[in-house]
């Protein structure tokens, strides 16, 4: 315009000079379902080409439910400042997809497209994140190939893993447990032991790959820490393998076009209603589906449909944070936290976390952030429709066995420790249950009793002999070491049902070298001298008078009246006996007095009277 003569060199520098002072609008185009949206985009431009997409005229009808989509948008939003403010969560993404023909219902990608500081535009959706346990199922898939089942006993105990030593969740120890509570409750130790049952990395990462995992790298050395969720996933993976265990196996690819036209209004790209194909067995999704959906194992109620058989794992990744200078070491926090879980036709997948992969605080993980979200939406999206059952496939067993070891019940096996479980039909247990052996013992030696042992001195012990799931002896040291310091545990509900004294490994070999022949020929006596038989005594205290001999030692004297003891006495050297006729007692009945002796050694014997009330 100077140029021109239209201003003057000073008015062009006066423009100069205010136009450094302006500050510009942001642009901001607002875009239906951003994530979604951009993520069809990213699709049609890798397979049409950019000019085609920009050009074309095409017509994408896309698989996305609108008022589901909505609705997961609105809540993940509204729930982010609290989720922030409580828990140190600054975002969240969510996944819900059709279980029979993989079309996408949903995506959240962020908790806000437009918001920077969360990193917002970014689809965590396809972004790789550490899955943490909701990675465990195909872990303990893999192994069900390998003839274990959910009622297969395993040990919740810590085991050191080369020169590790993992913990769980809650610094806590199970002992004895089963895999279907050990999934239900995420326990690590167990899982860890599974990753060897599995056969290690590269069978699970084969499974995996199967399901639609596809971002595991077999040549990465991950370790027994991939059954704790320690290899990148994006939850877009995560919902497709999920999705496996809702449709009996068999996988649905994942989409979000029903169909294309171009702009003369052909149709270019059609959905094909084909059935899916086959990833792992039907019968082993099964085993799955009955764990993850068994309300007895679930952590809690954000887990739970009202109504709704819904089967659900959540998970929570760990990353270790240094302390403050003043402080040394460093202490783990939780990262990303994740709820996936499905019903037999939809499955919704929730991440929750900070893009920036910053930790949370030490009260978030998977089931407490995540899992309101999970629940929302899947209630959301299955609003309306019929409820529907999970479908046992052809080919599982149901099949009575010991719950000490997940074997077949043996002779020892009590009524109060026998189940019903289901097997594939591959892995149905032939092996009868040996781990508990009942045998008589010595209450004074502690010795196996012979045949000169007092019947007051022998008690039945069930002697339970836990073994690891598998031959590893690092892992039986482990039990056996878990044990001796916690007696207590081997005193479960189920164990308590016996009725027997129990006690963990196994019996003593030793028999019983206190008595013998001539510790039984001294086996003590003793007589009620008064009252005499018959004697008709007042309703009030009467005294019984006794002789004894008590070659071995005395231990004590009893005194029943009708087989009710009622008097033990202590201290006195004649031990003779203060006893009441009964309250209740009729004119004329009669009612038997028993003096019982019994010696150091266990020995006894005994003498009756019968009396009658005036």
């Amino acid at each position: 315009m100077e140029k021109l003569g239209y201003i003057t060199p000073e008015q062009r520098q006066q423009a100069v000079n205010e136009l450094s002072s302006i500050t510009f609008n942001d642009y901001n185009e607002t875009i239906a379902h951003p994530h979604f949206v951009l993520y069809v985009k990213d699709l049609l431009e890798n397979k049409y080409g950019k000019d085609t997409i920009e050009k074309g005229g095409l017509k994408v009808y896309t698989t996305l439910d609108k008022e589901l989509q909505e609705f997961a948008e609105k809540y993940i939003y509204d729930r982010g400042e609290s989720n922030q403010k409580n828990f140190g969560v600054s975002n969240a993404a969510a996944l819900t997809i059709n279980a029979k023909t993989g079309e996408i219902l949903a995506m959240v990608g962020s908790r806000d497209y437009y918001n920077e500081e969360i990193d917002g535009n970014v689809n965590i959706v396809t972004r790789a994140r550490q899955p943490g346990s909701s990675f465990k199922p195909i872990v303990y898939a893999q192994a069900f190939y390998n003839s274990y089942g959910p009622g297969t006993v395993i040990y919740d105990v810590p085991i050191k893993f080369g020169s590790d030593t993992p913990q769980n969740f809650d610094g806590k120890f199970l002992g004895q447990t089963t895999i279907r509570k050990a999934l239900g409750q995420s326990r690590n130790l167990p899982a860890i032991q599974a990753y060897y049952l599995a056969g290690g990395q590269d069978f699970i990462i084969d499974l995996a790959s199967k399901m639609g995992i596809t971002s595991l790298d077999k040549s990465h050395s991950y370790g027994y820490p991939l059954s704790l969720g320690a290899g990148e996933v994006p939850l877009m993976q995560m919902v497709q393998a999920y999705s496996v265990f809702a449709n009996n196996g068999k996988k649905p690819e994942i989409t979000p076009i029903l169909r294309i036209e171009n702009s003369k209004g052909d149709i270019i790209e059609e959905k094909e209603d084909l059935e899916p194909k086959e990833a792992i067995d039907p019968q082993v999704a099964y085993l799955i589906t009955d764990i993850l959906s068994d309300e007895s194992v679930k952590l809690g109620s954000y887990l739970s449909i009202e109504g709704r058989e819904i089967a659900v794992k959540t998970g929570t990744s760990t990353k270790e944070n240094k302390k403050t200078a003043s402080q040394s070491g460093t202490k783990v926090y939780p990262m990303d936290g994740w709820t996936i879980g499905y019903s037999p036709s939809i499955v919704t997948g929730v991440w929750i976390g900070n893009a920036d992969g910053s930790t949370m605080f030490m009260n978030a993980d998977g089931y407490n952030v995540a899992g309101p979200i999970f629940k929302a939406i899947m209630q959301k999206a299955l609003s309306g429709s019929t409820p529907e059952n999970f479908i046992e496939p052809e080919g599982i067993k149901h099949i009575q066995i010991s719950t000490t070891s997940g074997l077949l019940p043996g002779p020892n096996t009590p009524t109060s420790l026998i189940k019903e479980e289901i097997f594939a039909s591959f892995a149905v247990p032939t092996e009868i249950d040996n781990s508990l052996i009942k045998v008589k013992i010595d209450k004074i030696s502690g010795k196996l009793a012979n045949e000169y042992t007092p019947t007051d001195a022998i008690e039945e012990v069930l002697f339970v002999d836990h073994k690891p799931t598998a031959p590893y002896e690092n892992w039986a040291i482990a039990i056996r070491n878990w044990y001796k310091d916690h007696p207590e545990e081997i005193i479960s509900s189920e164990y308590n049902q016996t009725g027997l004294r129990l006690s963990s490994g196994l019996p003593p070999t030793e028999t019983d070298d206190i008595h013998t022949s001539q510790t039984e020929a001294n086996k003590p006596e003793i007589t009620i001298k008064s009252p005499a038989p018959n004697t008709i005594l007042p309703k009030d205290n009467f005294e019984v008078e006794i002789e004894y001999e008590a070659k071995n030692g005395l231990d004590r004297i009893e005194y029943y009246i009708d087989d009710v003891l009622k008097y033990t006495p202590g201290g006195s050297s004649s031990k003779n006996g203060m006893l009441r006729i009964p309250r209740f007692s009729t004119s004329g009945s009669s009612h038997l007095i028993r003096a019982k002796i019994i010696d150091e050694l266990g020995y006894s014997s005994e003498s009756v009277v019968e009396i009658k009330v005036d």
